[in-house]
């Protein structure tokens, strides 16, 4: 019977010994999944953020395009108004100057 025991002790000890070593490759196994998974989660969140950001900088472009293209025509606006009134200086001017000449 004491030899019964210790071979029934013996097996008990092996098999304890086989499922702690199946946990342990288990629980390593789930622990570089986890990696895997949360480095794939993370490297997808890197391509959005990089496509975020060229949308968002294709949209300041288009929108900085947009903005000088405005106040290239306001300013060639300014420049033919001021250009039109100095015109009219310059003639009001010879006018002046003509008719001080005549009178004399």
């Amino acid at each position: 019977m004491g030899l019964d025991i210790i071979s029934v002790v013996t097996e008990a000890e092996e098999a304890a010994s086989k499922l702690k070593s199946e946990a342990a490759s288990a629980a390593a196994a789930l622990i570089e999944n986890a990696k895997t998974n949360g480095k794939n989660s993370i490297d997808e969140a890197k391509k959005k953020a990089l496509t975020e950001s060229a949308a968002y900088s294709k949209e300041q472009d288009e929108k900085a395009d947009s903005d000088i293209i405005a106040i290239e025509k306001e300013t060639k606006e300014k420049v033919a108004a001021l250009t039109a009134s100095a015109s009219n200086r310059i003639d009001a001017a010879a006018a002046l100057i003509k008719e001080r000449i005549v009178k004399g």
